[in-house]
């Protein structure tokens, strides 16, 4: 990945506040040759994900926006349930 490429987005823009985030991690995990289009995630790549999630989220915790901060969205967004 060049870092002069455009951010990665599996989806179209804009991307989806309501793409389950069990759908966005198989996008991208297919996109990127982990799994084959149509299979399954393993538990691995689940917890892999939210790790990467939950980071990204901690990060973003300091910055306030009229709803909460943007962590509590990350996690809102992309938190598998």
């Amino acid at each position: 990945m060049s870092f002069d490429s455009p951010p990665y987005n599996p989806f179209p823009e804009p991307a989806p506040d309501t793409a389950e985030p069990l759908e966005v991690f198989r996008a991208i995990a297919t996109e990127h040759g982990l799994i084959r289009p149509g299979d399954p995630l393993d538990q691995n790549l689940v917890d892999a994900f939210t790790a990467l999630v939950e980071r990204a989220a901690t990060i973003a915790e300091e910055y306030e926006t009229e709803n909460g901060n943007t962590g509590q969205h990350i996690r809102a967004v992309l938190y598998p349930n």
